[in-house]
């Protein structure tokens, strides 16, 4: 269905040099696909910024009643005019309509440093030179990013694999999140549920009280069952600023031999991570298992300075502003 409409919006959809697929096509080839609103320059976006809200609420519509559960609003943060007002429209729609939102960033090459070269082409093709000031600006710098994968809830780890599905990003999840307290059985059940909804990654806190008691074999067999049963890349995570270097050997022992692939250092919950804290991460892992910094990165130089100490996944919730900034 996707073949038919691209041909059909090469071979008769297009106008002024812009390939166009007529809505009414969609009703006779929509099954397998999933529908996005388009963000701005879209049709059900025009509608809002022309204050037409009747219609963008009709097109809308239109679309859901096709698509029904596989349609999305999309909202975009790239710096655009007209982006918020745009997005806030979109949002009432949503709970009015309930359409589920997703954000996009409409990726239009690949690594940020590719910015200009895509600029430079796009003004060749369209006969200005890079500096002209009557050049359109239809792009910007934020429109890259590659990240292994997006860590959500546990309520949204279906949606987040019905919306990646098609990528190569993975979703992960917590479990035992904030401060691994929860049982064992929890755990497991947390675990088993998110691999079933599908989950490839698992951040499985580990229990604090166990580990400062020096109990390893509660550890070894809590995070060895879910390794076992879940056939998933878990990472435990340690909040490594309330561990003493003998508590942190033991962790990263048990771990190792358990069957997890990471060792991660922090929620944010408890305390942000430290360069000291991956030093020596780094020297008693020794290769044995991998290290993921989290908690508390919110810039470039951060990020870096951690992984140069050894540190080969970052964990953030400032990704974007960390990529967009890295030359800066």
């Amino acid at each position: 269905n996707l073949m038919r409409l691209i041909s059909h919006a090469n071979t008769k959809g297009k106008k002024n040099k812009v390939c166009l697929i007529n809505t009414k096509i969609h009703e006779d080839n929509y099954e397998g696909l999933i529908m996005f609103s388009g963000g701005l320059g879209s049709q059900i976006s025009d509608s809002i910024l022309s204050d037409k809200f009747e219609l963008a609420e009709k097109q809308a519509k239109f679309f859901k009643e096709i698509f029904k559960e596989d349609f999305f609003f999309e909202i975009t943060r790239l710096g655009f005019e007209d982006e918020s007002r745009c997005n806030s429209a979109l949002l009432d729609l949503s709970k009015s309509l309930e359409i589920p939102v997703i954000a996009s960033n409409r990726v239009r090459f690949l690594n940020e440093n590719d910015y200009e070269s895509h600029e430079t082409r796009v003004s060749i093709q369209s006969g200005y030179v890079l500096s002209d000031p009557r050049r359109k600006r239809d792009y910007k710098e934020a429109q890259y990013f590659k990240f292994p994968s997006v860590c959500v809830y546990p309520n949204s780890v279906s949606q987040a694999v019905q919306l990646l599905h098609r990528t190569n990003i993975s979703v992960c999840t917590v479990i035992g999140f904030p401060a691994g307290a929860t049982t064992s059985s929890v755990k497991l059940y947390e675990a088993q549920e998110a691999s079933d909804n599908g989950a490839k990654e698992l951040n499985v806190m580990i229990n604090l009280g166990e580990l400062k008691s020096g109990n390893s074999k509660f550890i070894y067999d809590e995070i060895s069952s879910i390794c076992e049963i879940t056939k998933k890349t878990i990472k435990v995570v340690l909040e490594s600023n309330l561990l003493t270097n003998t508590e942190k050997n033991l962790a990263v022992e048990v771990c190792t031999d358990a069957g997890a692939k990471y060792i991660e250092t922090n929620t944010g919950w408890f305390g942000g991570i430290t360069k000291i804290d991956i030093e020596y991460l780094n020297k008693i892992c020794a290769g044995k298992i991998g290290i993921k910094a989290s908690g508390g990165i919110q810039t470039f130089k951060q990020a870096s300075d951690l992984y140069e100490l050894g540190a080969i996944r970052i964990g953030t919730s400032h990704g974007i502003n960390i990529v967009r900034n890295q030359n800066k």
